[in-house]
């Protein structure tokens, strides 16, 4: 009734004649008699209906422009109106305008194509959200995006023209700029070297005990037997062993395993190490990875071998040494070659075993990542027999070297019992010895020239006299001369 008062519509009036006088004075055009009698009685209807009207007049068909500013005015004025109320069709349903479509939604104009031909197309009209109404005269059905429905929508231009944007570019713009790095040096000198300078780091084993090199852990793994029963005696718990003769590991007393086991957690999903962008044939050949028989009888590769032995070549097949593994390089890989290592970098009595070297400059996520591989990888299974733990340590305050190892051994009971060796040494107490230790060195020396001296004259005694099987039957003159062996072993060693 607020909006009718504003325009000077007054109760005597008939609804017709109501809405026909406001839409004149909103829309400021001079009505079209063409559609007095057509127009209609609701809402939607005569929305539609009046902007069909607005288009025909010559006031509005003349300036699209005006004709759109137009329609717009007429929208915030109707649906402000206390008889508007907001449409029911959601998004996706049809409409016929955009007042049949619930808040923040507008009617949209849809293609539809046919799926019997593709060449046959209809139009239907549905509601869509507000933020997909951008170009008026694309998106909108009428044109026009509702502003009083979608504030803000619409007013962006169908397509953006760059030819002005590409013609202010001079044609000598280059794409390429050639600069020479040895404006900064000289070709003879070479590439400059970025290196970081190097510093040392400083790990403490104990307070006071640096670590020096690295920290090696060294497993003993044994072969493992085809069943146990073979050991019980008794029927009941042989038959109850048989059961699940297929879960129950026994390992061998004897028989050192040293064939390449567990897994890389790299290629493993399951893994907080696995990285999706490696393959396995680029680092590992086929004899380097496991391998199970499908259904079909053929052979599959698996994940790569996590732990290799002391004396394999994991270099074997990288002839460039460059990290990865080329085709022709993979062709190398022929069941039965020997991929060992020269004897000379195998350390003696532990070519069988397994190594893991925890280097002194690892940082802790290194060295974090490390102990997630060998747990994710299975490091320790039911054929480890024993593992070691060797670090060897420097005490500056003492100036002494020491050697720890500890080492964890694995009961078939299941008690895992260990045992440590420390040994230490002063390496200026025999590089570089003091003065007393100086002297008494000298003592000893002469001390044990002169014990020899008299060894000596008293076997020549005894061959003046044509006794020296007495001499040697002596158990204490035998003793003398290892005594002298020993003292002369340790003369040299300083």
């Amino acid at each position: 009734m607020k909006l009718l008062a504003t325009y000077g519509l007054n109760g005597s009036l008939s609804m017709k004649d109501r809405r026909t006088k406001l839409l004149q004075n909103v829309l400021q055009v001079q009505y079209c008699s063409a559609f007095d009698k057509q127009l209609p009685m609701t809402f939607a209807q005569t929305e539609s209906f009046f902007k069909a009207a607005a288009m025909t007049c010559p006031s509005s068909r003349n300036n699209k422009q005006t004709s759109s500013l137009l329609r717009n005015r007429m929208n915030a004025k109707l649906r402000s109106s206390q008889n508007y109320s907001t449409g029911t069709q959601q998004v996706g349903d049809p409409c016929s305008s955009h007042a049949d479509c619930a808040a923040s939604s507008f009617c949209s104009a849809w293609t539809i194509t046919s799926s019997s031909s593709s060449s046959s197309s209809s139009s239907s009209f549905v509601c869509k959200p507000c933020a997909l109404c951008t170009v008026d005269t694309r998106d909108a059905y009428d044109g026009v995006c509702p502003q009083d429905k979608c504030p803000g929508s619409g007013g962006f231009p169908a397509c953006v023209n760059a030819t002005s944007l590409l013609a202010s570019f001079s044609s000598s713009c280059d794409n390429h700029y050639h600069f020479d790095i040895w404006s900064f040096g000289s070709s003879s000198a070479g590439p400059p070297a970025v290196i970081p300078p190097f510093t040392p780091k400083v790990l403490e084993v104990t307070p006071f005990n640096r670590l020096l090199g690295a920290l090696v852990l060294t497993q003993k793994r044994m072969k493992s037997l085809p069943t146990c029963v073979d050991r019980i005696q008794d029927p009941g718990l042989r038959n109850y062993t048989l059961l699940a003769q297929s879960a129950i590991d026994c390992p061998s007393s004897s028989a050192q395993e040293s064939s390449p086991y567990g897994f890389d957690p790299s290629f493993m999903p399951s893994s907080s190490l696995y990285d999706g962008k490696l393959r396995a044939n680029r680092f590992y050949g086929d004899s380097e990875r496991h391998a199970f028989l499908d259904d079909s009888g053929q052979r599959v590769l698996s994940y790569p071998f996590g732990f290799f032995p002391h004396r394999y070549d994991s270099n074997h097949l990288d002839v460039n040494m460059d990290g990865e593994l080329t085709p022709d390089e993979l062709a190398r890989d022929v069941n039965g070659s020997d991929f060992s290592k020269s004897p000379a970098v195998v350390v003696s009595g532990e070519a069988d075993n397994f190594k893991i070297y925890f280097d002194e400059r690892l940082s802790r996520k290194q060295a974090m990542d490390m102990l997630t591989s060998l747990q994710d990888g299975k490091f320790v299974d039911f054929q480890t027999k024993e593992v070691s733990v060797e670090l060897m340590t420097y005490n500056a305050v003492r100036n002494v070297l020491s050697y720890c190892q500890v080492t964890f051994s694995w009961d078939v009971g299941g008690k895992i019992p260990w045992e440590y060796k420390i040994t230490t040494v002063s390496i200026d107490k025999i590089k570089h010895p003091g003065a007393w230790q100086l002297l008494l060195m000298i003592v000893i020396v002469l001390a044990l020239a002169v014990n020899v001296g008299m060894e000596v004259a008293d076997i020549l005694q005894h061959l003046r006299k044509f006794a020296l099987t007495s001499y040697v039957s002596d158990l204490f003159n035998l003793i003398d001369w290892l005594h002298f062996t020993f003292l002369l072993g340790s003369v040299a060693s300083w």
